[in-house]
């Protein structure tokens, strides 16, 4: 999922009717994610391909009764179709979570299919790397959710088994792979990837905040970006609700870079601004327990002295190159 082509942008909301339990889909604001708005409809395509409801839901079991035929058959197509093809896993996870973020689901279905995903992880289905995309998906579940105690304390046991799984004890020194790295061994810093710029830069071509920030970056020679807190504020507030989970390690990915730019200035205010990130004053931030273990490792590295300290991969003179293009559409 929004994996090293896709790019981050704002997706497009339709208005659905799911069974009785969903009977109005409310349109929701903007949602911050690496989707690609192009890619289809996961409803859509569960009534074009779906054969039918199936008893094989095994998160349905003790509440058969509240869970409607619209939604069964929409988890077990799912299941069917990503045991089928890896190649197309990714994309059915961000078709599944851009659906399931966007639409005003009652609890007991989200809770059915985050058992059903849990499911998955725990059996080790698909590639790793669609497993982590359907980690990161929950984690944006729970930032949506947050405010139902319930569902979000229900959320919260899920990831915290799902990571014992995706997550097992490894070597200090052992390198994952991009997002995994970032969500099980944050004490290590930021995986290769994200530490080069060619990687990173294509992410924040569809994310309007983003790109203003690298701009307001690139254009100040003597004066710090005075954009910068407005887009820590808006990713990392404790109502972030609409920021999804990827949205929040790009932000931090990007904050790494500035801090190392050829301009002091610069670098000086974005250390500040992570710094207070960091220690969270005033609990005016909500970070994930990775998250703020990641900010605290880049950190670190900033104000060490230690010449094998990580650094960014390859020159990092990114105030002294053309900004990248925007290629969304804003809306009034």
């Amino acid at each position: 999922m929004w994996l090293p082509y896709c790019l981050l942008g704002f997706v497009s909301i339709a208005q659905l009717v799911l069974g009785t339990n969903a009977a109005y889909v409310r349109p929701s604001p903007d949602l911050l994610c690496p989707y690609d708005a192009e890619q289809g409809s996961f409803l859509k395509e569960v009534r074009e391909h779906a054969t039918g409801a199936s008893a094989s839901c095994s998160s349905c079991v003790s509440v058969r009764t509240n869970i409607d035929q619209d939604t069964l058959r929409s988890i077990n197509y799912f299941k069917s179709k990503f045991k089928k093809s890896d190649n197309d896993q990714d994309v059915l996870v961000q078709k599944l979570f851009r659906h399931l973020l966007q639409t005003s689901l009652p609890p007991n279905v989200l809770k059915a299919w985050v058992t059903e995903l849990a499911s998955i992880i725990r059996q080790q289905q698909g590639t790793s790397k669609s497993r982590t995309s359907i980690v990161y998906g929950i984690h944006t579940l729970l930032l949506a959710r947050s405010r139902q105690s319930e569902l979000a304390d229900e959320i919260r046991a899920k990831l915290s088994e799902i990571k014992g799984v995706m997550c097992p004890p490894r070597e200090p020194l052992t390198v994952l792979h991009e997002w995994l790295q970032e969500l099980c061994n944050p004490a290590g810093g930021l995986s290769d990837d994200f530490r080069s710029w060619d990687f990173l830069k294509p992410m924040l071509m569809h994310h309007p905040e983003l790109v203003e920030l690298y701009n307001s970056a690139r254009n100040y020679k003597s004066t710090p970006p005075a954009h910068l807190n407005k887009v820590v504020n808006l990713v990392f507030a404790q109502s972030s609700k609409h920021i999804c989970a990827q949205t929040r390690i790009v932000l931090i990915a990007l904050l790494f870079h500035l801090m190392y730019t050829d301009v002091p200035s610069v670098n000086r205010h974005v250390s500040a601004s992570v710094t207070s990130l960091a220690s969270n004053p005033g609990g005016q931030f909500f970070l994930f327990e990775h998250e703020t273990t990641l900010v605290m490792k880049l950190l670190a590295d900033y104000n060490s002295d230690y010449p094998g300290a990580p650094r960014p991969n390859g020159r990092t003179t990114i105030l002294t190159r053309g900004p990248p293009r925007i290629n969304v559409r804003l809306s009034a």
